[in-house]
């Protein structure tokens, strides 16, 4: 699938907002290709989001949400029970939706709940519209499309909770052909959801990513366990062993889990460990041998170079791109300033900032149709007014 359009209201600091994964007009020289359909080349999507902003400023929040969405509308099991866990007010209903484009049937979808935090049954509406993408049809004009068949109740698909049973609605939505190759990587303990996951890890790969991270690493040797299957004997994948310049050692698995001596790894190092696994299935969703509509993938990075130099953070930010499947997205979370930096479309930036409460989403290019401008100087100079209020620091710094 890809992931077009995104409303939250009441569900961890979003109150009514909406986020667009669309632009209307084709973008000369961009930097990324592919930012449109083949079968409807005036639909544009955003292939990269950079979303950045400061702490707690909700960027956490939105890879959670999207990846219980997700989980639903793929029919995972107990996923309603992680949404309404996210709900703000207690005291009223939390609302969600969700379009999207499925490339076998050339569709745009759109998912709605409702759900109740203080209720035996949480989920308490549920609604789901779609119709064909058209070859002359524009982001806009789909979604408007949606929005009629919404209204009028009538051409695409449409069917609603309110007027059948809940049952009905989600077997209708699960029996689509909605593609499920995703990965999350949300917040220190949560990897939220993957299908079709990984049987073998690129060893290769790894090894020149923690080299680049740490150079005492001297080399990283794949590791082996031999089964017995159909009475042959073949070799299963289990990791690998990383060998430093000292000869410490250290086992990886093949998830990028540390199974000896963790604290060998310096954070930024042991950060990369995923971020390497990361690659390895964005890499593995886009082989050019395959069909330009199956590779796809909805990958989410949060905040997952923190430790990282400045300059690795962008390197390795850009090798993500470049590996990016015809039709996978990718979101990526920081609250380094400097990433901006990178030679991007201003529709690939994101930026978040939250009063006492509530998240508030800014679309650069909304306010620069250009892409020579330098995002970095305006919010140095906090031009969308996301940098931090420092006025208590001020205070415990010069105050008596």
């Amino acid at each position: 699938m890809i992931i077009t359009r995104i409303k939250i209201d009441n569900l961890y600091s979003f109150q009514n907002t909406e986020i667009d994964f669309t632009y209307s007009r084709k973008k000369t020289n961009s930097t990324i290709d592919g930012e449109f359909l083949d079968f409807a080349p005036k639909f544009y999507f955003k292939k990269v989001c950079i979303i950045s902003g400061t702490n707690a400023s909700g960027k956490t929040a939105l890879g959670k949400v999207l990846c219980y969405f997700l989980n639903f509308i793929t029919g995972k099991n107990n996923t309603i029970s992680d949404i309404v866990s996210g709900v703000f007010d207690k005291e009223r209903n939390a609302l969600l939706e969700l379009d999207f484009v499925t490339l076998s049937d050339q569709k745009i979808h759109r998912v709605k709940i409702e759900v109740a935090s203080n209720s035996v049954n949480s989920l308490k509406t549920l609604f789901y519209v779609a119709t064909k993408i058209n070859g002359n049809d524009s982001a806009e004009k789909a979604k408007q499309k949606l929005k009629d068949i919404e209204e009028k109740q009538k051409g695409g698909t449409y069917i609603n909770s309110e007027q059948t049973s809940l049952d009905e609605v989600y077997e209708q939505l699960i029996n689509k052909n909605i593609q499920q190759n995703w990965y999350f990587l949300v917040s220190e303990n949560e990897t939220g959801s993957s299908s079709g996951k990984i049987n073998e890890f690129s060893v290769d790969l790894l090894g020149k990513l923690l080299k680049i991270f740490d150079p005492s690493v001297s080399k990283v040797n794949p590791i082996f366990k031999e089964v017995e299957v159909n009475g042959k004997i073949i070799r299963l994948n289990e990791g690998c062993e990383v060998i430093f310049a000292n000869g410490d050692k250290a086992k990886i698995d093949d998830d990028c889990q540390v199974m000896t001596d963790p604290n060998r790894f310096s954070k930024g190092t042991f950060e990369i460990l995923q971020v390497a696994g990361f690659i390895n299935r964005i890499m593995n969703s886009s082989d050019s041998k395959v069909p330009d509509e199956y590779q796809i993938g909805t990958f989410f990075l949060d905040e997952k170079m923190a430790y990282s130099n400045s300059h690795l953070e962008q390197a390795v930010v850009t090798l993500i791109i470049s590996k990016l499947g015809r039709y996978a997205q990718f979101f990526y979370t920081t609250h380094n300033y400097d990433i901006l930096d990178l030679n991007l479309p201003v529709h690939s930036f994101l930026f978040m900032k939250k009063d006492m409460h509530n998240t508030e989403i800014i679309h650069p290019d909304h306010t620069f149709q250009k892409n020579d401008r330098k995002l970095l100087n305006y919010v140095k100079n906090d031009y969308f007014h996301t940098i931090p209020d420092m006025e208590i620091l001020d205070e415990l710094i010069f105050g008596e």
